[in-house]
């Protein structure tokens, strides 16, 4: 159920997935005319819109889905994002749980608010499991002291509504001495290189692909996903689950994907920062999220992966609710729905459920949370401050808010 994208494209344009070359790669004596086919792919340029046909020599027998053994070089897969920072933002960022992502861009998803769809009582009841230390809103400041930290909850997609809030922002921003985010420009690009020299961070390079790890009904419903986004299953079957999983938390009625898609509220804060030649610094380490997930046993990112594609029938709906939470500063509601949802998925249990969410809570907001504490007051103390990172990170007992109160910080809600 968390949210977080394509591999190799070679011909197409820059939102069509499209598989052009595939090779089996079998024995060293291959490795001269691999090399020199990859230089051919090189002189022609990942994601550009020539064909480049596979020379005969090492045009391989056809594959059957469930035996894939390799394809051009895997080193070349890195490559896609290498020249997309875009998708790469996107691939790490749209998970509805790590940064609330994924908001409605006008004429594309028309779902409805699924929250406001419950009938008045269970709506209530929500409302109560979401209850908790600063549990709405999304614009807050901290002070101690001389010491003061504005500190904004975001989304990662471009939304025409952050014009305005960019305008209200950006007399805090100007009065920062630095900019905090998740992941600034130096960051990103360190991601894309490491990605780059090993897939392996991201996609499965040895073992059984997913076809071979899941029932056939359920990689089935897998691949049916993927190609609503414009992903082929081939692709789909090379991924790591919780990166699968997490692509296809992304709506498809989003896709394809616009230029400029991932111009959301992080992203044009770090803009205005580089336009005024402020430090922009990491709340932690480009390879922070990679870890986390990589800690995740096999195991329970098949389950994600089985029950992101579970949820697939509500995906615009979904992403309704969570666009409409977000705006209404209601981010700890969304996640108190979220947990709602996987409880009405067929066959979970109570206990089953409970586990799942409280398991992402530790991994990917709480713990993070507490590592993000001391990185705010060290900067804190060299001047004033602004921190952006996904909404859902502020409220609850273990939120960022709460977390600063603990520590003698007042907080102050900021009406924009």
């Amino acid at each position: 159920m968390t949210a977080i994208v394509d591999l190799v494209e070679i011909t197409g344009t820059r939102n069509h997935i499209v598989p052009i070359v595939t090779a089996t790669f079998l024995a060293s004596r291959f490795t001269t005319a691999r090399r020199a086919f990859r230089r051919k792919i090189q002189s022609k340029g990942l994601g550009g819109h020539s064909t480049l046909a596979l020379p005969p020599s090492l045009k391989p027998a056809p594959l059957r889905m469930q035996s894939f053994t390799c394809h051009v070089s895997v080193a070349d897969t890195g490559q896609f994002f290498a020249q997309r920072p875009q998708h790469m933002r996107l691939a790490l960022a749209l998970s509805l749980i790590l940064a609330l992502t994924a908001p409605v861009q006008a004429g594309q998803c028309l779902g409805q608010n699924l929250i406001a769809a419950l009938p008045p009582a269970d709506r209530a009841a929500l409302k109560v499991g979401a209850d908790g230390p600063y549990d709405h809103g999304n614009f807050w400041q901290a002070r101690k002291g001389g010491q003061q930290i504005t500190l904004v909850g975001t989304y990662h997609l471009a939304d025409p509504r952050f014009e305005a809030t960019l305008t209200a922002l950006a007399p805090y921003l100007r009065q920062a001495k630095t900019l905090l985010v998740e992941a600034g420009p130096a960051e990103q690009a360190a991601l894309q290189q490491a990605v780059t020299l090993d897939p392996s961070l991201m996609y499965l390079t040895t073992g059984p692909t997913l076809p071979e790890r899941l029932q056939s009904d359920d990689w089935d419903e897998v691949a049916k996903a993927a190609r609503a986004r414009g992903m082929t299953p081939f692709m789909a079957a090379k991924m790591q689950p919780w990166l699968l999983a997490s692509f296809l938390e992304i709506p498809a009625c989003l896709f394809p994907l616009p230029q400029g898609a991932d111009e959301g509220l992080d992203k044009l804060l770090i803009d205005l920062a580089q336009a005024e030649g402020m430090p922009i610094a990491a709340l932690e380490p480009y390879d922070g999220v990679l870890k986390i997930f990589a800690q995740i046993p096999p195991g329970d990112q098949m389950a994600l992966l089985r029950q992101t594609v579970a949820m697939q029938a509500q995906s615009d709906d979904m992403a309704k609710t969570l666009a409409d939470s977000y705006f209404a500063g209601d981010s700890r509601l969304f996640w108190a729905y979220t947990g709602k949802a996987l409880l009405d998925l067929p066959g979970m249990t109570k206990a089953e459920a409970d586990r799942t969410m409280a398991f992402i809570d530790h991994a990917m907001i709480s713990s993070r949370n507490a590592a993000w504490v001391p990185v705010l007051e060290t900067t804190a103390q060299r001047g004033t401050i602004l921190a952006a990172f996904g909404a859902l990170h502020l409220s609850g007992e273990t939120g960022i808010l709460n977390l600063l109160a603990r520590n003698g910080w007042t907080i102050q809600a900021l009406n924009l």
